[in-house]
């Protein structure tokens, strides 16, 4: 996985990283959001 140098990763306040869930019917929708967390990191 490739992370953003330029900006921080996300972290919960105990220093877990922050973990997402997205759910949805339509898989173009699902893969753009794949593809914009993975770029972000």
């Amino acid at each position: 996985m490739r992370v953003n140098p330029q900006r921080p990763e996300l972290r919960r306040p105990d220093g877990q990283p922050v973990r997402v869930l997205v759910v949805d019917d339509e898989p173009t929708l699902a893969e753009l959001v794949t593809l914009a967390v993975r770029y972000e990191g």
